[in-house]
């Protein structure tokens, strides 16, 4: 598939990134997020061992902070403000977000925002796809800065649920 293809309309767009139409880009970005999620499902059911390789969970992480800009859209802050998701450990990172013209965008930069939760690797991906185990986990995630942008990290969900 050439990069036109690529950047063309998708069949059905990826809500939980918060769009009315996707790219076949976030329409593939979605599906390898889909296959990687259901095997570890599987794997946790056999008790064998979860995908945890950077190679594999990285790219994960990378798709699912698309979703932040969903759970973001609603705080009502002040133009500049920024908020930051901290995945820590190997697979990790940090994706942040600014406040630009009324609009949440990934920002740049290699700044921790004050307005921060931070999730462990092996754990962040079952909070980010799992309304039962987000709520029951909560309690115990690190979170800095103002509540209400906390809350909206905290409510991200990279999964239609």
């Amino acid at each position: 598939m050439d990069r036109a293809e690529l950047e063309g309309p998708a069949v059905f767009p990826v809500a939980w990134m918060g769009e009315s139409k996707s790219t076949n880009r976030a329409d593939f970005a979605r599906e390898y997020t889909e296959k990687w999620y259901h095997q570890q499902q599987i794997r946790l059911a056999f008790d064998s061992h979860a995908i945890e390789s950077p190679k594999y969970l990285r790219p994960v992480y990378e798709i699912f902070a698309c979703a932040v800009f969903v759970s973001l859209a609603p705080i009502q802050a002040g133009p500049g403000a920024t908020a930051s998701l901290v995945i820590s450990g190997q697979s990790g990172g940090v994706w942040n977000f600014i406040l630009d013209d009324a609009t949440w965008k990934a920002a740049d930069t290699g700044n921790v925002s004050e307005n921060r939760i931070v999730l462990e690797a092996r754990d962040a991906w079952r909070f980010l796809t799992n309304r039962a185990y987000k709520s029951s986990r909560r309690a115990g995630v690190e979170q800095y800065g103002r509540p209400e942008i906390c809350a909206a990290l905290l409510d991200t969900l990279a999964m239609m649920a």
